[in-house]
């Protein structure tokens, strides 16, 4: 979360607003990630639904790691296929995605803000209500992140992707490496993989891939 985010250097400032969009980082509770492209190919990629909530409440599975204020503008971008996912502030820091309880978008008091789905939440107390009405639409499920063969773990760029060889590198991994062309068209699912200071871009397979 935006806490972890401190501890890497990857933040960008938008012109005139003092905004800092951070660039996640992978928990320290999860195995080190290896930067090599080195791996085992699977045979297949799993692919997961993701959800923070049940019918009773908070999900067993999601740990809360922290609690702020702060108020939602927006839906999702990350997850812009998802009505009950919201693009918020905290503070001067944008957390994307926050999740509000299903179908309780206009009445819930906090959203919880979780980077990925390997990643601890922050419990994001709401100063103003949820904008409804700049909700996103459901849609078919799009992939909200992913994991590598090579153990790396990544997410959607939801600022300006950068480029390398003419492939805008949209998705930024936990290793300080991106990625871009995600290919689902034959199994395993792969993402072209840009790792350091390499002058190509390398195919890796993906394992697993989560929607929300």
């Amino acid at each position: 979360m935006r806490r972890a985010l401190l501890l890497v250097m990857c933040g960008l400032v938008m012109a005139g607003a003092g905004i800092a969009i951070g660039r996640y980082v992978v928990p320290s509770n999860r195995a080190s990630t290896s930067s090599s492209v080195a791996h085992s190919t699977p045979t297949h990629t799993t692919v997961e639904v993701f959800s923070p909530f049940t019918f009773s409440g908070i999900s067993p599975d999601v740990t809360i790691s922290s609690t702020a204020s702060g108020s939602c503008w927006e839906g999702s971008v990350s997850v812009g296929d998802n009505p009950d996912a919201w693009r918020c502030f905290e503070g001067k820091y944008i957390e994307d995605p926050c999740f509000s309880p299903p179908h309780d978008a206009g009445t819930t008091s906090y959203v919880l803000c979780i980077e990925a789905p390997w990643d601890t939440a922050t419990r994001l107390d709401l100063t103003s209500n949820l904008p409804t009405n700049m909700a996103n639409e459901q849609a078919p499920p799009n992939v909200w992140a992913i994991r590598l063969a090579n153990r790396d773990g990544c997410i959607p760029e939801t600022g300006a992707a950068g480029e390398f060889g003419g492939v805008a590198m949209n998705w930024i991994c936990g290793s300080g490496n991106d990625a871009g062309n995600l290919d689902t068209s034959v199994q395993p699912w792969t993402v072209e993989y840009h790792q350091g200071s390499s002058d190509v871009l390398l195919p890796v397979a993906i394992t697993t891939a989560w929607n929300a």
